[in-house]
């Protein structure tokens, strides 16, 4: 009977130590264990990110129902703007006239129609370019200092 007793109190004390744990409000800059968990308690939704060597919950993004009456749905505020529209792709008879001109007033002419610019070769040497497609930047390709090609992308 006396070992019941010791394991019923090491039950209950265990599980006492537990369950407030599991419910404990989480607490911005507090410790977490698994980098990119998320919890959510008082109308916060809570990430755990890394500072530095730790790792803590972030300050929380608030988390509130929309007005269109659909009870399932969840609304995270505090979430970055929609990007901006790109400009219109721009068409070889737009960036034509960069043809035949000098490195610096291909930059210049670039810039002041607010595109993108970069080199991407210039007398036989070829530079390291991204791979990705902007539509509102131009790449040259120079000989002799004269642009003899411009690509849109």
């Amino acid at each position: 009977m006396n070992n019941r007793v010791r394991v019923v109190c090491a039950i209950v004390i265990a599980t006492s130590l537990i369950i407030p744990e599991a419910r404990a409000a989480v607490k911005p800059g507090a410790k977490c264990v698994k980098q990119g968990a998320t919890t959510t308690s008082k109308s916060k939704k809570y990430t755990c990110i890394k500072s530095g060597k730790k790792l803590v919950w972030n300050k929380g993004l608030t988390i509130r129902n929309p007005s269109n009456g659909i009870p399932d749905t969840m609304v995270i505020s505090g979430t970055p703007d929609p990007l901006p529209t790109l400009m219109d792709p721009l068409s070889t008879a737009v960036v034509s006239p960069l043809l035949g001109m000098t490195e610096m007033k291909s930059k210049a002419f670039a810039e002041s129609k607010g595109w993108g610019f970069r080199v991407g070769e210039r007398n036989g040497e070829l530079f390291p370019l991204t791979m990705d497609y902007r539509p509102d930047r131009v790449t040259i390709l120079i000989k002799n200092d004269l642009v003899y090609q411009v690509m849109v992308g």
